[in-house]
C-alpha cells in the first residue's frame, strides 16, 4: 500500500468481512483477532480484485517490509537519512546482522 487512499480501501475491505481494524500502515495491517477461514477466503478474493494481495510467509513479509521502508525513505521523508540504507533497514527491522554492513 502506497497512499492514504489505499489504506482506506484496505481498511474498508477488512471491516466488510467483519474484522476489527486496529491500525493500517504501508504494507501492514493490525487487526484485533485473526480472521476465520471463511473471512480469510472472502478477504483474499476482494483484495485481489482491487489489486492487493495478502502475504503469509515470513520471507515475503520481510521483502515487503524492506520495500515499504524504501518507499517511505524515497517518497515520504523530506530530508534523506544521515545513515546508510543498510543502517536504516537494520534499525526499522531490528536486524542486528544488517548493522555490520554500515
Amino acid at each position: 500500500m502506497v497512499c492514504s487512499r489505499c489504506k482506506m480501501v484496505v481498511k474498508s475491505e477488512l471491516e466488510k468481512v467483519g474484522l476489527e481494524v486496529l491500525d493500517v500502515e504501508l504494507g501492514e495491517v493490525e487487526i484485533k483477532t485473526p480472521p476465520t477461514h471463511h473471512q480469510q477466503i472472502k478477504l483474499t478474493a476482494s483484495l485481489n480484485q482491487l489489486g492487493f494481495e495478502l502475504i503469509d510467509d515470513q520471507k515475503s513479509r520481510l521483502i515487503e517490509q524492506i520495500k515499504t521502508i524504501i518507499i517511505e525513505q524515497v517518497h515520504y521523508i523530506d530530508t534523506p537519512a544521515p545513515l546508510k540504507l543498510s543502517a536504516v533497514l537494520a534499525d526499522k527491522l531490528n536486524y542486528e546482522c544488517l548493522r555490520s554492513f554500515t
